[in-house]
């Protein structure tokens, strides 16, 4: 090639965005505009040139030029790049500018982007996902969780695999590929086994979440979509994006800890937050004038609400069953909701559990909110394990029979306020289980964890 030369082909040039543009238009006068970028591509992918702005910088102009043009391994790249951070953007949360991927996020975005063809070339590769994200932490947009385990959960050297990897695929050279993996490594955290963790369906506004999180190392939540928690956090995605219903063979526990690759013996527990708006009897308050919804306005639930409490029942079911009895779940739903009546949840759970608390119901002002806060519990925690709060123990407007200082929907004539929460939406304030309920659940699934394994150990050494 002409501007490059023979000392040039050895030693590799840097060329300005310039002088290419010159190339193009007097040297490569016959080609195609596509040709030649695909053929310059190869030559950077080779190592023959490197291309510069006229400050010496990587021209950045130039491998967007090349990717549109669909050439040579470096557009590869970048396309990938570009896919898995447009998939970051619909599902993983952001603060202040980076991305934080959990396990079963990575999982899924793996899935979606391999499961078609990439602009009618060959079919996307694990690896090729793998690599793109690690370049995009490479660049401190991303934090990611990892668990790569090999057969037997053996340790496997995936970063080696993947530094090897680019190299092979002549994404980088091998220098280059060693400091993208060397600066990806302080963006990432190896999640080992034997992590404590809490399966939670629907996560809707996090209040379960980070009580749950005050005691056991790892939540996984599952939702159909986000939730904007207001200015203090922002949009929260859950680690698992999807619809409650069973994927195939797998209930939606079993789909969480395939996504999340969770080991059975790290499950402390289920925690399932029921949708409480098709059950509410807040719903049903405009039956009289025809606007009413849900079964208290006389009205049948959605069919996909009936789909995913069906697959919430299935799901813990399954797990209980699995667990011969050792296998610890919580399920909350609005106090004097409809769920209690739905035939499937009776039959299965009957219309909560009592644990000493009138109709198996805690008040969650006995955790910190200003209203009541009346939640249904199911569970199967015995009472040694988790007993709910009194709330006449623990709230004074209880226990005095005065007015809380603030009401879910206000009567006529009622001036108080709405729940509220500094830096949270009304939605989120109004809809949070206070952490404090969580966390004492979550305390209730370690101590039945603990016994369960330390009986199971004992018979082992008896034997």
């Amino acid at each position: 090639m002409g501007l490059v030369g023979e000392r040039g082909m050895r030693r590799g040039v840097y060329l300005t965005v310039g002088a290419i543009e010159h190339a193009q238009r007097d040297i490569a006068k016959p080609w195609p505009a596509a040709a030649f970028w695909k053929y310059m591509a190869r030559l950077v992918d080779t190592g023959v040139v490197k291309v510069a702005k006229e400050h010496g910088e990587l021209g950045e102009e130039w491998g967007l030029r090349v990717a549109r043009a669909g050439g040579g391994i470096v557009g590869t790249r970048e396309r990938r790049v570009r896919a898995a951070a447009e998939w970051m953007q619909k599902y993983v949360t952001c603060r202040e500018g980076v991305w934080e991927v959990k396990i079963g996020q990575l999982d899924s975005m793996v899935q979606d982007l391999t499961r078609g063809e990439s602009s009618g070339r060959a079919r996307v590769t694990r690896q090729e996902i793998y690599c793109a994200v690690m370049v995009i932490a490479a660049e401190k947009k991303a934090t990611v969780q990892v668990r790569m385990l090999g057969k037997g959960g053996a340790k496997r050297e995936w970063r080696q695999e993947w530094e090897e990897w680019m190299v092979q695929e002549k994404w980088f050279g091998a220098g280059e590929a060693r400091k993208v993996m060397d600066a990806a490594g302080l963006q990432i955290k190896d999640m080992e086994r034997e992590i404590l963790t809490v399966i939670e369906g629907g996560a809707g506004y996090y209040g379960a979440t980070d009580g749950l999180l005050q005691e056991v190392n790892r939540v996984v939540t599952i939702d159909r979509e986000s939730h904007n928690l207001g200015e203090l956090r922002g949009r929260e995605h859950p680690e698992i994006t999807a619809e409650f219903c069973r994927k195939g063979k797998q209930t939606v526990v079993e789909m969480a800890m395939s996504r999340g690759k969770v080991h059975r013996r790290e499950v402390v527990g289920l925690w399932f937050s029921a949708s409480c708006g098709p059950w509410s009897t807040g719903n049903g308050l405009g039956k009289s004038k025809g606007v009413g919804k849900g079964p208290h306005a006389g009205q049948e639930v959605e069919p996909e609400e009936l789909q995913a409490v069906d697959a919430m029942i299935e799901s813990v079911d399954k797990f209980e069953r699995k667990g011969k009895g050792g296998n610890r779940y919580f399920i909350e739903n609005v106090a004097w909701g409809g769920l209690k009546d739905h035939p499937p949840m009776k039959a299965a759970f009957g219309e909560g559990s009592r644990h000493g608390a009138r109709e198996g119901i805690v008040m969650g002002c006995a955790y910190g909110l200003k209203h009541q806060g009346p939640y249904r519990f199911w569970t199967n925690l015995t009472e040694e394990e988790w007993m709910p709060r009194v709330a006449e123990d623990y709230c004074v407007h209880c226990r005095e029979g005065t007015q809380h200082e603030e009401v879910m929907i206000p009567g006529v004539g009622d001036h108080r306020s709405r729940p509220t929460l500094p830096g949270y939406t009304m939605e989120a304030a109004r809809n949070r289980v206070p952490p404090p309920l969580a966390a004492s659940v979550a305390r209730g699934f370690l101590k039945a964890h603990e016994t369960r394994w330390k009986k199971k150990r004992r018979r082992q050494d008896q034997e």
